[in-house]
């Protein structure tokens, strides 16, 4: 991997580590379940259109994209939400951890225990989510985020393959710099066929295994509470 890229995903990485740490403070979630969630969905930010950091579904744009089905892999077109910012993104996503399902994620001991929990809610449908998840968690040593109630382990904790990374492990294409060649021909396909979907059927609101509450809206105006409380 070129120096370029790897400065491209640290750069990633640091960017959104704050807005990561206030959604733990807010909303008792691991950091670095954050930090691997919107690495995993977006390719280091590489594809997040509408700001969506999260790949979460609902109305303000719709996309084609991959969903584990009876163990095999389809292609559909859903509806995502369009959060318009970073922290609405992020804020979103707290609020959509709050539900009762994601109970585990907030009793979890650590980002690792988190990444489990947050799959067997129902968040995501491959199989291999949580791998994932945990594989960036230890890359990138994610826990450094973390707040010291995430900071208890185990050695099943970290019990998994890490030579899954180097044989099956898809990040490599989206995490790269998007000046990359074959990031900007993925981008502009991505884009042609949000383009022709938007122009048929407008957007969508399809059920999603992580469909939000409605979007937050962050306060404005002349009081200084944060929209992080709510």
């Amino acid at each position: 991997m070129s120096q370029k890229t790897d400065d491209f995903q640290s750069n990633f990485i640091k960017k959104i580590a704050k807005l990561a740490q206030e959604v733990q403070a807010t909303y008792h979630v691991p950091a670095s379940l954050v930090i691997a969630q919107a690495i995993q969905e977006t390719g280091f930010g590489a594809h997040a259109p509408g700001d969506n950091y999260f790949g979460i579904k609902g109305k303000g744009q719709c996309h084609v994209t991959h969903e584990c089905v009876n163990g095999k892999d389809v292609v559909i077109t859903a509806g995502f939400t369009a959060p318009g910012s970073e922290e609405a993104s992020f804020l979103q996503y707290g609020k959509l951890l709050k539900q009762s399902r994601y109970a585990g994620v907030h009793s979890a001991p650590n980002g690792y225990a988190a990444a489990d929990a947050v799959f067997a809610a129902g968040y995501a449908t491959d199989p291999d989510y949580a791998k994932h998840l945990k594989i960036l968690i230890h890359k990138y040593n994610l826990t450094q985020y973390d707040s010291e109630d995430f900071k208890h382990y185990t050695e099943n904790d970290t019990n998994f393959d890490n030579t899954y990374a180097a044989t099956n492990h898809t990040l490599s294409n989206a995490g790269q710099d998007p000046s990359d060649p074959l990031s900007k021909l993925f981008q502009g396909l991505m884009d042609m066929i949000k383009h022709i979907w938007d122009g048929i059927s407008g957007a969508f609101n399809v059920p999603s295994d992580h469909t939000p509450q409605p979007p937050p809206t962050p306060s404005t105006g002349g009081n200084n509470k944060s929209p992080w409380l709510s």
